[in-house]
């Protein structure tokens, strides 16, 4: 008798293996590469800011200089935050932080030392954070996905609405913004608002941490929907609230996020690569979440900070967990918000059912799930391509006799 012995050995797991992207990169987001406001803005501003605290204060709703003086130092939230309803894991990026090199043009030094910052050749050195929606910025703006809170609590010393907000090149319009001061006496400044939506709130009241002040607009000196967040003392002096090798103070966040705050903001499923738009909007978001079996699909990953030296894992289960196909991606450009499609085509005998795409990044996983359903077939044998006219004909004969009887 023949014995046949199977030996069972350990098979060592592989890595996916590495995949070009059929297209994408870094996507520009049109930076302002202007003063949010003109000299004459910011001091009408600020004259606007003192005429109301002085009125405030003599009525007893805002601190005295004294008290601001000894109160607790601000400690800021995050001034941003999704819509009810916003289901991606992510909803901005970081365009540009504090400019701390005082020369120009081209002399630029962010509170890492680092050159996410801009100035200009007429003097401007930037002089807030800002922070813009993305992906598909436009769209954010338009469908009011992203709002803008009260980053600490305090007093509302103004505010203005009603300008022009779909600015995309510079400018000298006047943009719409809050201005809330604290109990140390710094005023924090949210500009470019979206037209309609600043709060309703009259400025003497209060708000509290985390309160809704408006939307993300671009109105303003603007080149595209963003967040310009800007933090002075009482006398109006410039504050940077990030903390580092080049600004070495304490940071005004309660929770400082990092230079690089890397991230996947949106994993999707898509008919084609997106479309772009730097001015105004629409964008063309081709997205898709129902397929038929042979259909061609696009997976597509929305990064922020995405860095050279960091590689995503993508792994596409059928109904079933079963991979369908897995590989890894590493970027090949350093940029503040990138995109990567990748171009599949499904079998013609794909298995009906709930699909799922995870991509593995810097620790996180980030699922989207989508459809394969059975397409229709087209009707092709000679008697079916007669049964539409038939049936609507026997419909006609039905409608007339039932007309008749009238």
């Amino acid at each position: 008798m023949l014995l046949l012995v199977i030996l069972s050995l350990p098979v060592a797991a592989q890595e996916p293996a590495s995949r070009a992207a059929t297209s994408g990169g870094a996507i520009p987001i049109g930076l302002s590469q202007g003063p949010a406001l003109t000299p004459e803005q910011r001091a009408a501003i600020q004259a606007e800011i003192l005429e109301n605290r002085a009125q405030l204060r003599a009525r007893g709703a805002l601190a005295s200089e004294a008290e601001a003086a000894g109160g607790p130092t601000v400690s800021f939230g995050w001034p941003l935050q999704a819509a009810a309803g916003y289901t991606d894991p992510g909803y901005h990026g970081i365009s540009g932080f504090v400019d701390h090199d005082a020369a120009f043009p081209g002399s630029l030094q962010d509170y890492e030392c680092g050159t996410r910052t801009y100035d200009t050749a007429g003097g401007y050195n930037h002089s807030g954070v800002d922070i813009h929606p993305y992906p598909f910025t436009w769209n954010k703006m338009d469908a009011g996905a992203v709002e803008i809170i009260a980053a600490a609590p305090g007093t509302i010393v103004y505010k203005n609405d009603g300008e022009f907000d779909r600015s995309c090149a510079n400018n000298n319009n006047l943009w719409n913004a809050v201005y809330i001061e604290h109990a140390d006496g710094t005023v924090a400044w949210y500009g470019h608002m979206k037209n309609g939506f600043v709060t309703s709130k009259a400025v003497g009241l209060p708000v509290v941490q985390g309160e809704v002040l408006g939307l993300v607009g671009s109105s303003g000196n603007s080149s595209n929907p963003h967040l310009h967040f800007e933090v002075q003392d009482a006398a109006f002096n410039l504050l940077d609230p990030y903390a580092g090798t080049c600004n070495p103070v304490s940071s005004l966040w309660s929770s400082q996020r990092p230079y690089y705050d890397s991230a996947i903001n949106k994993l999707a499923t898509q008919s084609a690569p997106p479309v772009f738009d730097f001015c105004d909007g629409p964008e063309i978001e081709n997205l898709k979440d129902v397929f038929a079996p042979g259909d061609d699909i696009y997976f597509a990953a929305y990064y922020r900070d995405q860095r050279l030296t960091q590689s995503t894992t993508f792994t596409v289960y059928r109904p079933d967990d079963s991979v369908f196909a897995t590989w890894s991606h590493t970027p090949t450009i350093d940029f503040w918000v990138t995109e990567w499609d990748f171009l599949f085509s499904l079998p013609g005998n794909a298995p009906t059912g709930t699909w799922r795409v995870e991509a593995d990044f810097e620790g996180v996983t980030t699922t989207h799930f989508f459809e394969v359903l059975v397409s229709v077939p087209a009707l092709s044998h000679p008697a079916l391509l007669v049964l539409p006219a038939l049936l609507a004909l026997a419909a006609g004969w039905g409608l007339r006799g039932r007309w008749s009887r009238g």
